[in-house]
């Protein structure tokens, strides 16, 4: 695939819209969590984004051939599925501005796959970067209290980081030649019909579905599978399609403000310095991949 240089206006529009919706999520995934465990809200919210893009998945079937199954498998499974757990999980114990800047690691991971797994090659500035994005994410990270010294929930959240970084490359290199409906629709039909069937075996007994927190739950894991998941893939798809996949991945610099502002005032979350300047360190490590 042929990098695009110059950036349209769509591009930057499809960054803001983005940046919204994805910075949202966080929020999103706190308010679900009250009420469904990280499994759960995986399952619901994979299942009902599978049942969103069905009608275009079906609409597009010939054009999905065997030779990208493992690419659509990777995108849905990387991209999608296996990060709404992580950053549901991650949430029962950071804040989620927390997270929110966490996933700012995520064009740093992008450099590193396209290096190793796509022969692309980097100047000095970019390495620097990297490594300097490595310390701001052990900042954040460190945690005296674990007899590791490391937060283990943090982790899970840089993992998430390094699954969505893989899939945007796989959209980029492998799967340009597709429209990003194709895309899309293809990835959840191989993932989509796992996570039915595990949410058809999970106990949901336990859950009081007669309260206000649970309108709330359902109507914010509605809002991650609808517009986070089904709407967000599709429009990311898009963004690294009429732009590039660093510039796509960019978005995490603008989606840890729009979750830092959405934690602080409805969540009532709080920055400790070490979260402060750790998040600093990687935004800064950020600019520098972006030279």
């Amino acid at each position: 695939m042929v990098q695009k240089t110059q950036i349209s206006p769509l591009a930057w529009f499809l960054l803001i819209v983005l940046t919204i919706i994805w910075g949202s999520s966080f929020l999103l995934i706190k308010k679900s969590i009250i009420v469904f465990t990280p499994i759960q809200l995986s399952y619901l919210r994979i299942s009902v984004s599978f049942l969103c893009l069905l009608p275009f998945g079906l609409a597009r079937f010939s054009q999905i051939k065997k030779k990208d199954f493992f690419s659509f498998f990777v995108v849905g499974f990387f991209g999608s599925a296996l990060p709404s757990f992580l950053f549901a999980y991650a949430q029962l114990s950071i804040p989620s501005f927390l997270a929110g800047m966490l996933n700012a690691l995520t064009p740093l991971w992008t450099i590193i796959i396209a290096k190793l797994f796509f022969n692309k090659n980097f100047n000095l500035t970019k390495w620097i970067g990297l490594i300097i994005g490595f310390l701001g994410t052990c900042v954040l990270s460190y945690n005296p209290g674990s007899s590791i010294g490391l937060d283990y929930y943090i982790l899970m959240v840089v993992t998430a980081t390094f699954c969505y970084a893989l899939s945007a490359n796989v959209i980029s290199y492998k799967l340009s030649h597709l429209h990003t409906l194709t895309i899309s629709s293809a990835s959840f039909m191989i993932v989509g019909p796992m996570a039915i069937g595990c949410f058809l075996m999970e106990d949901f007994t336990n859950i009081d579905t007669s309260t206000d927190t649970f309108d709330v739950a359902i109507w914010s894991m509605l809002g991650l599978a609808v517009l986070a998941t089904a709407l967000g893939l599709i429009l990311f798809n898009k963004l690294i399609h009429v732009s590039n996949v660093v510039f796509a991945t960019s978005i995490t610099y603008l989606i840890p403000i729009v979750a830092l502002v959405l934690g602080v005032f409805f969540l009532e979350e709080h920055i400790n310095i070490n979260q402060l300047l750790g998040s600093l360190i990687i935004l800064l490590a950020v600019y520098l991949v972006k030279k």
